[in-house]
Protein backbone atom coordinates (compact mmCIF):
# COMPACT_ATOMS: atom_id res chain seq x y z
CA UNK A 1 0.00 0.00 0.00
CA UNK A 2 1.25 3.70 -1.04
CA UNK A 3 0.76 5.88 2.18
CA UNK A 4 3.06 9.22 0.52
CA UNK A 5 3.78 10.45 -2.73
CA UNK A 6 6.79 12.46 -1.78
CA UNK A 7 8.89 12.58 1.26
CA UNK A 8 11.48 15.66 2.23
CA UNK A 9 13.95 15.36 4.93
CA UNK A 10 16.01 18.50 5.86
CA UNK A 11 18.21 19.51 8.36
CA UNK A 12 20.39 22.03 9.22
CA UNK A 13 23.81 22.38 10.67
CA UNK A 14 26.53 25.25 11.54
CA UNK A 15 29.70 25.79 9.51
CA UNK A 16 31.52 24.96 12.50
CA UNK A 17 29.83 21.76 14.02
CA UNK A 18 31.51 18.30 13.34
CA UNK A 19 29.91 16.12 10.46
CA UNK A 20 28.41 14.12 12.98
CA UNK A 21 24.85 15.53 11.43
CA UNK A 22 25.27 14.45 8.01
CA UNK A 23 26.51 11.21 9.54
CA UNK A 24 23.21 10.54 11.38
CA UNK A 25 20.87 11.84 8.15
CA UNK A 26 22.34 8.99 6.17
CA UNK A 27 21.89 6.73 9.68
CA UNK A 28 17.79 7.59 9.19
CA UNK A 29 17.73 5.70 5.46
CA UNK A 30 17.90 2.30 5.19
CA UNK A 31 19.24 2.55 1.31
CA UNK A 32 22.35 4.98 0.42
CA UNK A 33 21.48 8.95 -0.53
CA UNK A 34 24.35 10.39 -1.92
CA UNK A 35 22.30 10.88 -5.08
CA UNK A 36 19.61 12.52 -3.85
CA UNK A 37 21.49 14.27 -1.31
CA UNK A 38 21.04 18.21 -1.73
CA UNK A 39 23.49 20.28 0.33
CA UNK A 40 22.45 24.14 0.36
CA UNK A 41 24.05 26.98 2.33
CA UNK A 42 22.22 29.45 3.93
CA UNK A 43 22.24 32.78 6.08
CA UNK A 44 20.77 32.71 9.47
CA UNK A 45 20.18 34.55 12.36
CA UNK A 46 23.35 37.36 12.88
CA UNK A 47 24.36 36.79 9.08
CA UNK A 48 25.66 33.05 10.11
CA UNK A 49 26.09 30.73 7.67
CA UNK A 50 23.90 27.59 7.62
CA UNK A 51 24.22 24.45 5.59
CA UNK A 52 21.37 22.81 4.82
CA UNK A 53 20.62 19.35 3.93
CA UNK A 54 17.86 17.60 1.90
CA UNK A 55 16.59 14.47 0.81
CA UNK A 56 13.75 14.35 -1.25
CA UNK A 57 12.35 10.46 -1.78
CA UNK A 58 10.06 9.98 -4.74
CA UNK A 59 10.15 6.45 -6.18
CA UNK A 60 7.89 3.96 -3.91
CA UNK A 61 10.44 1.66 -3.24
CA UNK A 62 12.46 4.29 -1.21
CA UNK A 63 9.61 5.33 0.15
CA UNK A 64 8.57 2.09 1.24
CA UNK A 65 11.95 1.46 2.86
CA UNK A 66 12.25 4.36 4.38
CA UNK A 67 8.51 4.48 5.84
CA UNK A 68 9.53 0.86 7.22
CA UNK A 69 12.89 1.57 8.73
CA UNK A 70 11.40 4.70 10.71
CA UNK A 71 8.04 2.45 12.12
CA UNK A 72 10.96 -0.19 13.11
CA UNK A 73 12.84 2.55 15.35
CA UNK A 74 9.95 3.90 16.95
CA UNK A 75 8.50 2.77 20.52
CA UNK A 76 4.95 2.05 20.90
CA UNK A 77 4.98 5.15 23.20
CA UNK A 78 6.06 7.49 20.12
CA UNK A 79 3.95 5.87 17.84
CA UNK A 80 0.98 6.57 20.75
CA UNK A 81 1.87 9.98 20.55
CA UNK A 82 1.81 10.66 17.11
CA UNK A 83 -1.52 8.94 16.63
CA UNK A 84 -2.74 11.25 19.21
CA UNK A 85 -1.34 14.24 17.47
CA UNK A 86 -2.13 13.63 13.96
CA UNK A 87 -4.75 16.21 13.39
CA UNK A 88 -2.18 18.89 13.96
CA UNK A 89 0.53 16.80 12.43
CA UNK A 90 -1.68 17.10 8.70
CA UNK A 91 -1.80 20.81 6.98
CA UNK A 92 -4.21 21.61 4.91
CA UNK A 93 -2.67 20.25 1.94
CA UNK A 94 -2.54 16.52 3.20
CA UNK A 95 1.40 16.91 3.92
CA UNK A 96 2.47 15.24 7.42
CA UNK A 97 4.86 16.45 9.65
CA UNK A 98 7.38 14.77 11.93
CA UNK A 99 10.17 15.77 13.90
CA UNK A 100 12.85 13.83 15.19
CA UNK A 101 15.13 15.28 18.18
CA UNK A 102 18.63 16.12 16.47
CA UNK A 103 20.51 15.10 19.95
CA UNK A 104 18.75 12.33 20.78
CA UNK A 105 18.92 11.05 17.12
CA UNK A 106 22.92 11.10 17.35
CA UNK A 107 22.55 8.84 19.87
CA UNK A 108 20.34 6.51 17.78
CA UNK A 109 17.00 7.22 19.46
CA UNK A 110 13.88 8.33 17.46
CA UNK A 111 12.34 10.69 19.69
CA UNK A 112 9.43 12.64 18.40
CA UNK A 113 9.96 16.53 18.99
CA UNK A 114 8.41 19.90 18.56
CA UNK A 115 11.90 21.67 19.06
CA UNK A 116 13.62 23.27 16.04
CA UNK A 117 16.91 21.42 17.18
CA UNK A 118 15.41 18.50 14.87
CA UNK A 119 15.80 16.54 11.36
CA UNK A 120 12.28 17.64 9.79
CA UNK A 121 9.61 15.44 7.79
CA UNK A 122 7.73 16.85 5.51
CA UNK A 123 5.11 13.82 3.96
CA UNK A 124 3.08 14.42 1.29
CA UNK A 125 -0.07 11.79 2.06
CA UNK A 126 -1.02 9.48 -0.77
CA UNK A 127 -5.16 9.59 0.01
CA UNK A 128 -7.57 9.31 -2.38
CA UNK A 129 -9.75 11.06 -2.72
CA UNK A 130 -7.85 13.38 -1.47
CA UNK A 131 -9.10 14.93 1.48
CA UNK A 132 -8.66 15.46 5.35
CA UNK A 133 -10.67 12.92 6.27
CA UNK A 134 -9.26 10.19 4.08
CA UNK A 135 -5.32 11.55 4.79
CA UNK A 136 -6.09 10.75 8.42
CA UNK A 137 -7.74 7.52 8.20
CA UNK A 138 -4.50 6.13 6.38
CA UNK A 139 -1.89 7.53 8.70
CA UNK A 140 -4.49 5.99 11.70
CA UNK A 141 -3.70 2.34 10.04
CA UNK A 142 0.01 3.37 9.28
CA UNK A 143 1.26 4.05 13.09
CA UNK A 144 -1.93 1.41 14.95
CA UNK A 145 -0.68 -1.34 12.59
CA UNK A 146 3.13 -1.50 12.85
CA UNK A 147 2.55 -1.06 16.67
Amino acid sequence: MRYFHHIWVTVYKKPEDDDLVLTTLKFLFPFQIDNILEQKTAIGFEEKKIIVYKVHLQKSGNINKFIGSILERLTIDQKNLIKKQLGSRLDLKNNFYLRLEKDKLQENIFHITDDGNCYHMKMSVAAFPSTREKALGLLERLFSTNS
